[in-house]
């Protein structure tokens, strides 16, 4: 298959492996066209690199707590507005590359034995502390990952915590 044979946006498509859905593609197949360069390489920059941003929680007492619960339970009760924004995800999601940002985020503190990092204390503008909860066991488990929301734990992002998880999270968006 000789290349000049193709369209320039069948050249796109097999060289990002990207399909005609993507409008950043077919604005860059436009702009090359419109500039008249249909047989020369089209530049342009990427996207920027996604960074954190901390979760915008409920001020209310059963907000902050069904915030907590949607990473315990699948669909926890009294939930279901956060439940539909956030559904369950796959548990082995992988995150992008990110950049952290240094910010004021809501977090959470665990002492469990299974070490998964600390944020900075100063970058949290409320610390839930999970151990002094009742059913701390129960509590502390974050099993269930959701869409668009990371847990930040020192420079690493999960889509989940293990059982029994020690350090200061965050969640986030990016």
């Amino acid at each position: 298959m000789n290349p000049k044979d193709l369209s320039i946006l069948q050249n796109m498509i097999i060289s990002s492996g990207s399909g005609i859905n993507n409008l950043w593609l077919a604005w860059l197949v436009l702009s090359t066209k419109e500039a008249g360069m249909g047989d020369c390489i089209a530049c342009t920059a990427a996207r920027p690199v996604l960074t954190t941003n901390p979760m915008v929680l409920p001020v209310d007492e059963p907000g902050t707590k069904c915030l907590e619960k949607i990473f315990r339970e699948a669909n926890p009760a009294n939930c279901s507005r956060l439940t539909e924004l956030f559904p369950p995800s796959n548990n082995d999601t992988r995150p992008p590359h990110f950049e952290i940002v240094e910010d004021k985020y809501y977090c959470y503190k665990s002492n469990g034995t299974v070490q998964v990092g600390a944020l900075p204390s100063d970058w949290c503008t409320n610390v839930t502390d999970l151990n002094t909860w009742p059913n701390q066991l129960q509590t502390t488990s974050f099993r269930f990952a959701r869409a668009d929301i990371f847990l930040l734990c020192g420079r690493t992002l999960y889509p989940r915590l293990p059982e029994n998880w020690r350090g200061l999270c965050a969640p986030v968006r990016l």
